[in-house]
């Protein structure tokens, strides 16, 4: 389950309201009216209020008050989310203080119109505004207006994904601010800066940023700020650091403040939170509960707006429950509303979503197209959004010809690189299936020509990584579909050049970290094509690689010689045959012929006529994809009943861009083989297993904890991990080690080692050998291969990873292990060393089932040779002679002591 979680902003609108109420006549007790629900956010009561100010003050000429009460009705409209009303009277009000010389009104009214664009998305427009408003306040010598100003134009650089430009925003508000004693909007100013350092990866500034704001606002009694800052404490120990315990106390911190702060507040942001994080932990009640609160505040204080957010909220929460009816229910109950307008195109999409999770698409489809009209009109933002849907619930009905109108349609709109993305997906998925292979290829290319676009300019790695690998999981059935037709029709693009397409979308996920502006890289990878893959496989090797869309699974099997793809025909009954396969091959208790029979039915689906390729090859290169995470492809049983991995080595690789670069091989740096282990009784085996190696061979250094761990790092030839593992598939790169007891602590206390913090560490080891359970796992959105702990490994430098696909036994790890590093020892290479271990653990009746043995994989260059490994000093043989003979006496004087 994936939550989307609102990171505060605390651009609060109604500060502006309190600037104008300065200038108003205060006797008025209307005027004290409108100040008193601007603090309580009625934004329904104040548009009530406002009309009669407003006739007052045309009746007798005062258009000084009139633009103030025109802007104070703008911002109101803008809070109850009429954003059109609210960005006219904004526009009105501007030439209203422009004529009487008004300049505090003119910076209010350009600062609220900013949000107000960027609440319709068009952050170039706010962008434009706020400048505008920061020149004005700069002539005028206003440097809090420009303060302000800097406020609202990182706040769109944010959402732009511009976060360098927010953080010089920010950081020039904060300064700005802290010069004239504004310490609340300076806190505005630093939350704002925490969320830019958030987005740019760096995750514990931004901590230290809204650790500051939270401790500085608790002490100034400032709820708000403190309650933002606890809010974006929450979002970052989820998404960057994994934890949503502490996530929830965080939340749960923050809307305490905020419940004790102001009587009968509500504030929407963190109820949201608060309900997404209690759902994720399984606390659906308690979720579901804070709704109905929420609701029944919204209502008793005239808020409409956050009564009908909530309501729509509430139905969403039910769907996830599976309450599908009742989800359902709720939104038509929005529709029915009248005054409910605002809601309308999100309880539409609601509807349409339930109604299609019940089957129900064509109903779906009616709906969507009874409602466009007013969702175009009160909801412009959406409009493109339904609009893709509208096109993909026709392509599932079958209705390939209107699909592909309104395909067109969509691609006459000015729509952003991402929807484009997916327009173009669904166009050539309508194109293959009407049999035009050749605008079906420039539609597909289009499409992955706009995620480039995107992921070139986002500077987001979440965005790139996440939200871009979703916009290929389109582009992925569009290419399955394509090759279907292209083999039916012999026209336009080879399959191979599809297919390349596919390998170069698919390499992003590593090669983004590899070139990222927050990382400096340790290597420049590019997507490479297939005749290049070609080139550099040997003699008898075959390259395995597998794309994952959303409806379609493609399979590529590579040599030297020739290159064959398969489109998988029924990819919904394969892939619930995988997950089987992967349950059975770890589980002890399923007999070795149950787990031939399952992998048997795999490898037709899989592979069909393909397998010939494997069967002749004595080395295969994998890279997985999406559900494949977790395939054990060497457990596959060949044509004769064994697995795969018998007579072949198999090795993986997060993209075969990887498998195309030269080999690195540094300079020794030593020896020493550096292990990482947990707190003690964590993994029982993992005392033993450093023990082992401790008295085997020389320089075994031994770090507990993170004390000294950054520095160790850079100089070992050889990590291994002993520690309990955990995997985040939600969340890229959070997989982790527990090095210490208990989670994240209040003063921020490492317990984990996460593969982010190996993404940033001068790696200084050839081979990492992760001994815990599930480290060759990780985040497998389709079409992106598998991030995690082994890709970030070969991301920070290591050459080899050794990994585990599953729970692994502890007492047959020790052994084979053991195994492992005397074969390294005997001066073979990573690849053929791991099989042998292999091989001779499942060589013993006792642990001769897959579970024992075929979760171990290597990622990576399995011809890397380690470091030789040396034996402790032992004693010369003439001291063996003397400790003998002095044993002797000492046994021989005990005996005659006895007699």
């Amino acid at each position: 389950m994936r939550y989307v979680l609102i990171i505060a902003t605390w651009l609060v609108v109604f500060h502006w309201t309190d600037v104008l109420a300065r200038e108003w006549d205060l006797q008025d007790p209307l005027a004290q009216r409108i100040r008193v629900l601007a603090d309580q956010q009625a934004y329904v009561a104040i548009l009530d209020t406002v009309p009669p100010l407003v006739e007052a003050a045309r009746a007798r000429g005062d258009s000084l008050q009139l633009g103030r009460l025109i802007c104070a009705r703008g911002q109101a409209e803008l809070g109850s989310g009429r954003v059109g009303d609210s960005l006219r009277s904004l526009a009105r009000a501007q030439g209203l203080a422009e004529a009487n010389s008004d300049t505090l009104t003119l910076l209010t009214a350009l600062g609220v119109g900013a949000l107000a664009l960027g609440g319709q998305g068009r952050h170039e427009a706010a962008i434009e505004l706020a400048a505008r408003q920061a020149d004005i306040a700069r002539a005028a010598d206003d440097s809090l207006g420009e303060a302000f100003a800097n406020l609202s134009q990182g706040f769109a650089n944010v959402n732009l994904g511009r976060y360098r430009e927010a953080v010089t925003n920010y950081s020039r508000a904060e300064s700005l601010f802290g010069e004239f004693g504004q310490s609340g909007w300076r806190l505005s100013a630093l939350n704002g800066l925490g969320r830019a350092q958030h987005n740019l990866a760096q995750a514990d500034s931004a901590r230290a940023t809204f650790l500051q704001v939270r401790n500085v606002a608790k002490e100034l009694g400032d709820g708000p700020n403190e309650a933002a800052a606890l809010t974006n404490l929450g979002v970052l120990e989820q998404t960057e650091f994994g934890s949503l315990e502490r996530s929830a106390y965080f939340f749960e911190e923050a809307y305490r403040v905020r419940s004790e702060g102001t009587e009968n507040f509500l504030d929407f942001e963190i109820v949201t939170n608060l309900v997404l994080i209690r759902s994720s932990l399984g606390h659906w009640q308690s979720a579901v509960e804070l709704l109905e609160e929420a609701r029944k505040t919204a209502f008793s204080l005239g808020a409409m707006s956050a009564y009908y957010v909530a309501t729509v909220q509430l139905a969403n929460l039910r769907m996830l429950q599976g309450h599908r009816r009742t989800a359902a229910q709720l939104h038509r109950g929005i529709l029915s509303d009248p005054n409910a307008a605002e809601a309308h195109t999100s309880a539409t999409l609601g509807l349409v979503d339930a109604l299609a999770s019940m089957d129900s698409v064509a109903t779906a489809l009616e709906i969507v197209q009874k409602n466009m009209a007013t969702i175009e009109k009160t909801d412009p933002l959406l409009r493109n959004n339904v609009l893709l849907n509208l096109c993909r619930f026709l392509l599932l009905m079958g209705r390939t010809h209107d699909a592909c109108e309104q395909a067109q349609e969509l691609l006459d709109l000015d729509l952003a690189p991402d929807k484009l993305a997916l327009a173009q997906s669904y166009r050539a998925r309508c194109l293959a299936l009407t049999g035009d292979v050749e605008g079906s290829w420039e539609a597909l290319t289009m499409g992955f020509d706009a995620v480039e676009r995107v992921r070139v300019q986002a500077e987001s790695l979440n965005w790139r990584e996440v939200e871009g690998s979703q916009r290929v999981l389109a582009l992925t059935d569009a290419a399955a579909e394509l090759v279907r037709a292209r083999r039916r029709e012999n026209v336009g693009a080879s399959v191979e050049d599809i297919v390349e397409r596919m390998q170069g979308a698919k390499a992003r996920t590593v090669l983004d970290r590899l070139s990222s502006p927050v990382r400096a890289p340790s290597r420049q990878v590019n997507p490479v094509p297939f005749a290049r893959v070609q080139q550099v496989l040997g003699p008898f090797q075959v390259a395995v690689d597998v794309f994952v869309g959303d409806r379609e699974v493609i399979v590529v099997v590579i040599d030297r010689n020739q290159v064959q793809v398969r489109v998988v025909s029924d990819p919904r009954q394969m892939m619930a045959d995988l997950n089987l396969f992967c349950e059975v091959a770890s589980d002890r208790a399923v007999n070795e012929i149950s787990v031939n029979a399952v992998g048997e039915r795999v490898r037709e689906a899989l592979f069909g006529q393909m397998f010939g390729l494997l069967h002749g090859a004595k080395r295969i290169v994998f890279s997985p994809d999406g559900g494949f995470a977790a395939f054990p492809l060497g457990l596959l049983p060949d044509s004769d009943g064994e697995p795969l991995a018998l007579e072949r080595g198999i090795v993986r690789l997060p993209s075969l861009a990887l498998l195309a670069q030269p080999a690195q091989r540094p300079a020794s740096r030593g020896r020493s083989i550096l292990a990482l282990v947990g707190p003690k009784n964590d993994l029982v085996g993992a005392e033993a297993e450093i023990a082992s190696l401790q008295k085997q061979y020389r320089d075994v250094f031994v770090v507990r904890g993170f004390e000294g761990l950054v520095d160790s790092l850079r100089t070992a030839a050889i990590l291994h991990v002993a520690a309990h593992a955990s995997v985040d598939e939600e969340r890229l790169w959070h997989s982790g080690f527990r090095l210490a007891n208990g989670d994240m602590g209040h003063d921020g206390k490492r317990t984990h080692l996460y593969a982010s913090d190996i993404l940033e560490s001068d790696l200084g080891c050839d081979l990492a050998v992760l001994a815990g359970c599930k480290t060759g796992l990780g985040r497998t959105v389709g079409s992106s291969g598998v991030a995690g702990l082994s890709s970030a490994f070969l991301v920070a430098g290591a050459s080899s990873v050794v990994a585990t696909l599953w729970d692994i036994d502890d007492a047959a790890t020790r052994d084979l292990v053991d195994r492992f590093y005397k074969e390294l020892a005997a001066g073979k290479a990573v690849g053929p060393a791991l099989q042998s271990a292999q091989m001779a653990i499942r060589s013993q009746p006792q642990t001769s089932h897959p579970h024992y043995w075929a979760g171990f994989i290597v990622v990576g260059d399995p011809d890397l040779v380690a470091v030789p490994l040396i034996a402790p000093a032992g004693l010369p043989r003439a001291g063996w002679w003397i400790l003998a003979l002095g044993g002797i006496l000492v046994l021989g004087e005990q005996i005659r002591r006895r007699v």
